[in-house]
Order: C-alpha cells, then sequence, then structure tokens
C-alpha cells in the first residue's frame, strides 16, 4: 500500500498555499502542515496517492432515487431528476454519484463545471495529478446517530449523514444547525465539536438534546481531523467527463493530429520503402538474367551457369593466367613480354597472332633467319618465356615467312 497524500484546497481559488496531511503506509499521520506554499507540495505528491479535498461551500450533497441497475443510465437521468432543484442550468453543473444505499436512493454531490475546471486546472499547473477529488465534509468523522462539526473563525464544517454535510461561513452556525436538524428525521444522540478558544459555540438551547462532546484543539490538529475514513465509501468528483481518463485524454487530445500526422507519414515513409524495394528486386532480376546472357556469349561451352558473377570472374582470370600446365604467364603477360621485345628487333613484322591452352602463336615475316633466330634468343633472355621456332619458309622475295610459339617457361 502507498503513502497517502491528503490536500486541503483554500477557499480562495487563486490561494498560493493548501493544508497538507501526509499518511504513511498503515494510514497513520506522518506529517502535517498548515498553509503549505504549492511549489513544496508537488515534491511531496511524487509516488504517493493523492486525495484533495475541496470546498464545501461549493458542493451540495443530496440524494435521488432513480428506478434503474444501470449506472450509465442513472446518470444520464440525475441532472433531470434534480434540475428543480438548482437554480443554475444543469448542463453547467456536474453530477457526481455515490455508492448505492440500503433504500436503493444513490447519494449524489452536485458542484459547478466551473469549479471543477479551477480546481484541476491549479492542481495541474502544480504538476499532482489526484486520484480521487472528495467535498471536505465528507472526510470529517462520522459514526451513526452523531454528527461531526468543525468551527474556525470563517467556516463551519458540518458531517450530519453518511453522505450529508454542508458548509457555511460561522456568523450562521445557529441558524444551519437549526435548519439540519428540521431537515433530519431524527435529531443526533451526540455532537462531536472541533474548535478553539476563539470561536463561538453554538446557541445550547438548539442541541438540548443532544450530547455535545467538544474537543479544543489547535489549527495543525484540527486538518488531522480531515482524514477520510477508509471504511466509508467515499463520492470521489473525479467521474465522467472529469475523470482521471477523461483528464487524460484533453491533455493528449491536442497531441492528436500530430499524431496522426506521424502516423501518415510513417505510412507513406514504409510505402516508398516498399516500393523502393521492389524495384530494387526486379532490377536485381533483371540484371541477373543480363549478366547469365553476357556469360553464355563469353563462354559458349558452359553448361551450368550457378552464379554467373562468380563463374565470370573465374573465367577472367583462368583467360588471364592460362591454363596451369602452361605456367602462371597468362595471355596479356605474354603479349607484355613479347611487345617490348619485338620494338627493339630490327627487321621483323608481325602478321597475325593466336593465344589458345596458354600458348602464344606468332606469325611474323623477317628478312633472313638469322633474324629470326636473333629474335627467338632475344625472347628467351627474360628467362619467363619459353620459345620455339614452328615453321621457317622462304618467299619469291627471298623474305622469310615464320611461326613463333611462346609460353609461361614452367618452374
Amino acid at each position: 500500500m502507498r503513502e497517502t497524500l491528503i490536500i486541503r484546497l483554500q477557499q480562495d481559488a487563486l490561494a498560493q498555499h493548501a493544508d497538507v496531511l501526509v499518511l504513511d503506509q498503515s494510514g497513520n499521520v506522518a506529517a502535517s502542515h498548515a498553509l503549505m506554499p504549492w511549489l513544496e507540495i508537488t515534491p511531496l505528491a511524487s509516488g504517493r496517492r493523492v486525495q484533495v479535498l475541496v470546498p464545501g461551500s461549493d458542493v451540495v450533497l443530496t440524494q435521488v432515487s432513480i428506478p434503474s441497475q444501470s449506472r450509465q443510465r442513472i446518470l444520464r437521468a440525475i441532472p433531470y431528476a434534480l434540475e428543480e432543484q438548482f437554480a443554475s442550468d444543469v448542463s453547467d453543473l456536474h453530477f457526481a454519484l455515490g455508492s448505492r444505499l440500503a433504500d436503493g436512493a444513490y447519494p449524489v454531490a452536485v458542484v459547478s463545471r466551473a469549479c471543477m475546471d479551477i480546481w484541476l486546472k491549479q492542481l495541474q499547473e502544480c504538476d499532482i495529478h489526484p486520484d480521487t477529488l472528495i467535498p471536505e465534509m465528507l472526510a470529517l468523522e462520522y459514526t451513526p446517530d452523531s454528527w461531526s462539526l468543525w468551527l474556525d473563525e470563517q467556516w463551519m464544517i458540518l458531517r450530519n449523514g453518511a453522505y450529508q454535510g454542508v458548509v457555511f461561513e460561522a456568523s450562521g452556525l445557529d441558524l444551519q444547525l437549526q435548519l439540519s436538524l428540521q431537515d433530519s428525521e431524527q435529531a443526533p444522540a451526540q455532537i462531536n465539536l472541533w474548535s478553539d478558544n476563539a470561536v463561538g459555540l453554538p446557541d445550547e438551547s438548539l442541541l438540548a438534546d443532544c450530547e455535545i462532546q467538544h474537543h479544543q484543539l489547535e489549527p495543525d490538529q484540527l486538518l488531522k481531523r480531515l482524514n477520510p475514513p477508509a471504511d466509508v465509501t467515499l463520492i470521489n468528483l473525479l467521474q465522467g467527463s472529469f475523470s482521471r481518463s477523461e483528464q487524460l485524454g484533453k491533455l493528449l487530445r491536442p497531441w492528436r493530429s500530430v499524431a496522426a500526422l506521424l502516423v501518415v507519414a510513417l505510412l507513406l515513409s514504409i510505402g516508398q520503402e516498399i516500393a523502393l524495394y521492389k524495384i530494387l528486386k526486379a532490377e536485381k532480376i533483371e540484371l541477373a538474367q543480363q549478366m547469365r546472357q553476357e556469360y553464355k556469349r563469353a563462354f559458349p561451352q558452359a553448361k551450368r551457369i550457378v552464379n554467373p558473377k562468380v563463374q565470370m570472374e573465374q573465367g577472367l582470370k583462368k583467360i588471364r593466367r592460362g591454363s596451369p600446365q602452361a605456367g602462371n604467364i597468362g595471355f596479356l603477360e605474354l603479349m607484355a613480354q613479347m611487345g617490348s621485345v619485338l620494338q627493339k628487333q630490327q627487321g621483323v613484322q608481325l602478321n597475325g597472332s593466336s593465344f589458345r591452352d596458354g600458348r602464344l602463336d606468332l606469325d611474323l615475316v623477317v628478312d633472313n633467319l638469322q633474324i629470326l633466330d636473333d629474335f627467338k634468343q632475344a625472347l628467351e633472355v627474360t628467362k619467363m618465356l619459353q620459345v620455339e621456332i614452328q615453321s621457317a619458309t622462304s618467299d619469291a622475295g627471298q623474305k622469310v615467312q615464320g611461326r613463333i610459339r611462346i609460353r609461361g617457361r614452367q618452374s
């Protein structure tokens, strides 16, 4: 069970302070502060259950009998059942329903919506979110056949039933007691009266048939009397449009449009990502098909194509390096070696070349056989090439047409 913070609001809605009571987990008074500034109250609310006692002078307690078992129907019917008792338009009033009584009637607390707005705004500005809002007269002690009366210099708080009570200015004490006694079916056997020495007592003739238990207390101790008993069902004003869920909805309502826009933006972003993914996937499939076609064109002898990219790279490496039996020199390297020697050799003309299985065959025209042999020896000087003269024939112009085969020298 959490600790409880009880806050009693002042009659002046603009007051910068309130009375505070802190109860421990067992319900015992841990601390009390009279007229505590709001800035100091806010930290006390953290982690505690918050009960707020609102000025009883702004709340009317009454009862209503409505033949229905549905609480929602009863709540809808209450304003029309009680509208003759109030001068204000019922649409400007807030009706809070208590638990059903033994006789089938329901206790009702009535307060103006303007008061509720002021109280809740004051609490919200202090970052305090109450669990309950209770009329202060219902926080006084109550026992059957007895009334509780609290007097101070300005106000009287009377609880004359489980769900009955009034708050009036102290100057009208005798009149209000007389009216309450007239409205009561039976006078109380006892009245528990709390007051200090500065407050006048009620007319004894009015209470001749009642036993008065007078408790003389200091103001700080009077605050401790306003401790809502746990064994009595109280009327919580936070109902209907003022319930905690509705209050949370009011706080979130201005952000609904922003949240909706964020959701729309998120959905659009997701849609764009999905569309882009589909486009890229289609392009990937098309590129894969093109790569397969290019691989078949470059390697028509290939029978099985699993990964054209990897197979293409392997095929190109094989072309560059030649076959394993031909050493580690490929076509491009053979051409580079041969070309550097051919540029320096006089009297040698290259007519054609072919490359297969790691061998480079050159068709040459030279002035004589000696030049052909010199060219062969110049190629072999690098120690990296193995050179073989395949053929040499003289033509009518005394030129020699020869063929030389070059391959990488095996280590």
